[in-house]
């Protein structure tokens, strides 16, 4: 009796490798049956990369030798906040006590490549895993997503900026945020919902983009400080105003107001990057939404360069 053919074309998915040998074998191993594979030289480059990356498994490569070789593994998993699957791949066998400790530092399994395991039965262990994530991914999706937009809700904004703010706060890289609220006169949902995807095409490939209310959209901005921001919620505003102008749902005036704020480094600065959302937010709240106030101002009340959207 045959066995049924191994159906990797429904799980194969994207494989972070942490190596700094460029042909590891395990990585080569899945790049031939149908996976992604990006790898990284070591953890600080891994590190950077994993959120952008969304892996749908990372394989640290360990030296049973080397006496951080846990504390690496534990250091990975943090990173990953569980979610994604974490494997390690020693160089050579590990005693049961390293195991043991791989495990408790977060890896979902220790390979040993001296180990004899069938190649099979390995790939068949990794596809569990993948697996694993996917279901985890299709259902936190559907909890963190506004259906109407594509957006994030409250919930998933809520999650990814901690997600960033883990990672900032280690990198002490700079973060912002702008809020954008928007009133199109006289009210028409497919005028406003044309907007609101409108922000989130113009937003950059590591923003975070969410939507706030039925009118208010945030975008989390990292590596961003207070010029870049502010060209950036610049920028945003007149492309909707250009586009919306050109489109067939036209027809009426787009009043637009946004509250934005920075940090230069997130690890400096006892600010969370949901903190910045919330912040802009309130500050949009009671505002004038006509007359001499400027569209764009710093949360706080701080104005903004420019009292208009070229």
């Amino acid at each position: 009796m045959t066995s049924a053919a191994l159906p990797l074309t429904e799980t194969t998915g994207i494989v972070m490798i942490v190596d700094p040998d460029p042909l590891n074998w395990l990585g080569r191993l899945l790049e031939g049956r149908g996976h992604t594979v990006v790898r990284h030289p070591d953890l600080a480059s891994a590190r950077q990369r994993v959120t952008d990356e969304d892996p749908d498994l990372v394989v640290l490569h360990a030296d049973p030798r080397d006496p951080r070789a846990v504390e690496l593994c534990g250091r990975l998993h943090d990173d990953l906040v569980g979610v994604q699957p974490l494997v390690v791949e020693s160089a050579g066998p590990l005693s049961p006590a390293q195991r043991i400790a791989m495990l408790r530092a977060g890896a979902w399994d220790c390979i040993d490549p001296t180990a004899g395991t069938a190649r099979e039965e390995l790939l068949l262990r990794l596809q569990t895993f993948l697996l694993a994530h996917r279901i985890t991914l299709r259902e936190r999706l559907g909890l963190l997503i506004d259906p109407r937009t594509g957006l994030y809700n409250r919930l998933g904004l809520s999650r990814r900026a901690r997600e960033l703010g883990a990672h900032l706060f280690r990198t002490h890289e700079p973060m912002a945020c702008v809020v954008f609220d928007l009133m199109v006169i006289p009210e028409g949902d497919a005028a406003l919902s044309l907007c609101v995807r409108l922000l989130a095409e113009e937003g950059r490939a590591s923003d975070i983009v969410a939507r706030l209310g039925e009118q208010q959209v945030a975008v989390l901005a990292p590596h961003t400080d207070l010029g870049g921001v502010v060209r950036l919620a610049e920028r945003m505003a007149k492309m909707v105003r250009q586009r919306l102008a050109l489109s067939e749902q036209a027809g009426g005036q787009l009043e637009l107001r946004a509250a934005y704020d920075a940090v230069s480094s997130a690890g400096y600065v006892p600010v969370q990057p949901i903190d910045l959302v919330v912040g802009a937010a309130a500050s949009l709240r009671g505002r004038p939404t006509s007359g001499t106030s400027p569209w764009l101002r710093r949360s706080g009340g701080h104005p903004a360069p420019g009292e208009t959207p070229n």
